[in-house]
């Protein structure tokens, strides 16, 4: 639009007014389009005195306008890049930070190559190497140092979970050994994915793994106490189990295994009773070679069992003597007159059969 003067022209309405007090007397104002036909903006010209313009002027005025359009056009698409270069720049950093402060090591890898792409730092601290320009998805068991777990066989490029992945595009997982630049060696449990573009491609797949050394071997350690439990249970129980052993012509024998306390004490006399009653003994020997340590509760246990069976008219035999059996028996001050105390169960087995003979 060209005003050749604002003070006649009917368009100026109430811009007028203003036109005039800014000392415009006559102005051009030129629409700016793009290739598409938007209009990205205008420029306006004045003058301090009514004026037309001629062919030239217009002429010239369309190149300035049609130079502008293009100025703006590139200046907007300037700021998107910047504004989406910026954008991508959060993203990236967003993502690094995520990664970093993940609890699980991270590992990337290009699809084709096996390339390197990244390694979060707790994924290069457990493994003791970060990115490394020389690894591809054939070395990685060098490289890295991939051993299977407790061996010390370097694992097959084919068996790695980010290797399969790389060549089927199916998730894996699996358990490794590293061992790092500085000796130590640590247990990883490892998963791979594909990862696609929006096409459908894979063209990077990525490993989350765990380090989990310390939880092994506590796993370890508990299977030992548990193992040892059960072990220590089944000598307890075997040792609470005490047989009456039958020997023959109304002898019986009782091995007492392991410690001797009140409770299992109590238990020798009931079955030791309801034994030479069962079987109408007349000789029961109880040998004591397998209690590890004798005091005077031991030696007062065996003693009320003697005194037991000798009510049901059976003679009490103790084998398996010892020094320390001994000096407890002593240190109860009790007669021990009637009471046949021998060193082994085999000479106890020969007083038995003695005693039958006469």
């Amino acid at each position: 639009m060209f005003v050749a003067d604002v003070a006649t022209d009917p368009r100026c309405g109430a811009a007028r007014t203003a036109l005039q007090a800014a000392g415009v007397a006559a102005t051009a104002i030129v629409p700016l389009h793009c290739d598409a036909l938007d209009v990205v903006g205008a420029v306006r010209l004045d003058f301090a005195e009514p004026r037309e313009l001629v062919a030239d002027e217009r002429d010239v005025l369309g190149v300035l306008a049609h130079g502008l359009a293009a100025f703006l056009v590139a200046r907007r698409h300037l700021l998107r890049q910047r504004e989406a270069l910026r954008a991508l720049e959060r993203e990236r950093s967003t993502l690094n930070t995520i990664l970093d402060h993940l609890p699980v090591g991270v590992f990337l890898a290009e699809a084709g190559t096996g390339k390197v792409l990244l390694v979060n730092n707790l994924g290069a601290e457990m493994l003791g190497r970060g990115v490394d320009p020389n690894a591809h998805q054939d070395n990685y068991q060098d490289v890295y140092q991939c051993m299977r777990v407790g061996l010390d066989e370097a694992m097959p490029a084919e068996e790695l979970p980010l290797v399969q992945t790389l060549t089927t595009g199916q998730p894996r997982q699996g358990a490794m050994d590293i061992v790092r630049p500085t000796g130590d060696r640590v247990t990883i449990e490892v998963n791979s994915a594909p990862i696609h573009d929006g096409d459908g491609s894979m063209f990077a797949a990525v490993v989350a793994f765990t380090d989990v050394t310390e939880r092994n071997r506590l796993e370890a350690e508990r299977t030992s106490y548990r193992d040892e439990l059960i072990r220590a249970q089944a000598q307890a129980l075997a040792e609470r189990s005490t047989p009456l052993v039958p020997l023959g012509d109304g002898v019986v024998a009782m091995p007492i295994v392991g410690t001797l306390d009140r409770e299992r004490a109590d238990q020798i006399v009931q079955t030791l009773l309801d034994g030479c009653a069962a079987r109408k003994a007349r000789v029961a020997i109880l040998d004591v070679t397998g209690v590890p340590h004798a005091d005077t509760a031991v030696a007062a246990a065996l003693l009320r069992a003697a005194a037991a069976v000798r009510l049901l008219g059976v003679e009490p035999i103790l084998t398996g003597i010892r020094p320390d059996v001994a000096r407890a028996l002593v240190g109860l001050d009790v007669d021990l007159k009637g009471l046949v105390t021998l060193s082994t169960l085999q000479d106890g087995i020969l007083h038995a059969a003695r005693g039958r003979r006469h």
